[in-house]
C-alpha cells in the first residue's frame, strides 16, 4: 500500500496512533483477502455530514477516477470498516470488468449485492482476529 492512498486518515484515528495502525492493516488485509492488483487508491476520510445526508450513504468509490470516499464522522470503527471494505469489493468489481459489464447499478443490483455480502463475511473473519475493532 502507498500511503497517499490515506489522505486525511489523522483525521479517523484521534486520539491514538493504534486506529491508524489498525486502519491502515486492515487495508492491506482486505486487498490481500479481495486479491487486489497493487495499484494505489485514493482514499478520503471525510466528516462532511451534509454530503453524507445528500447522497444517502456512507462510502462511494468513483471507479473512472479511482477515488474513495468514506463518511467517518460518529461512526464505530467496525462500521468504518466495513465501508471500506464494501467499497474495496467495488475496486475489485472494476478491475475485473463487472461494473463496466453492469446493466444495473445502485441498491438491490448484483453489484451491491455482491459487495454487502463480502464486506460482512470479511468483517466477520477480521472481527475474530481483532476484536478492538468493536469500540
Amino acid at each position: 500500500m502507498r500511503f497517499q492512498e490515506l489522505e486525511r486518515i489523522e483525521d479517523i484515528v484521534k486520539p491514538s496512533n493504534r486506529r491508524e495502525q489498525r486502519v491502515r492493516h486492515f487495508i492491506e488485509w482486505t486487498k490481500k483477502r479481495l486479491g487486489l492488483a497493487d495499484e494505489p487508491i485514493n482514499i478520503v476520510f471525510s466528516y462532511d455530514r451534509d454530503d453524507a445526508q445528500d447522497q444517502h450513504r456512507t462510502g462511494q468509490w468513483d471507479y473512472q477516477n479511482n477515488h474513495m470516499v468514506v463518511y467517518v464522522g460518529n461512526r464505530n470503527m467496525v462500521d468504518i470498516l466495513r465501508t471500506v471494505c464494501h467499497e474495496l469489493v467495488h475496486v475489485k468489481q472494476g478491475q475485473v470488468g463487472d461494473i463496466q459489464r453492469a446493466t444495473r447499478h445502485g441498491p438491490g443490483s448484483p453489484l451491491e449485492v455482491e459487495a454487502d455480502a463480502k464486506a460482512g463475511y470479511l468483517m466477520k473473519l477480521y472481527g475474530k482476529l481483532h476484536r478492538d475493532i468493536f469500540e
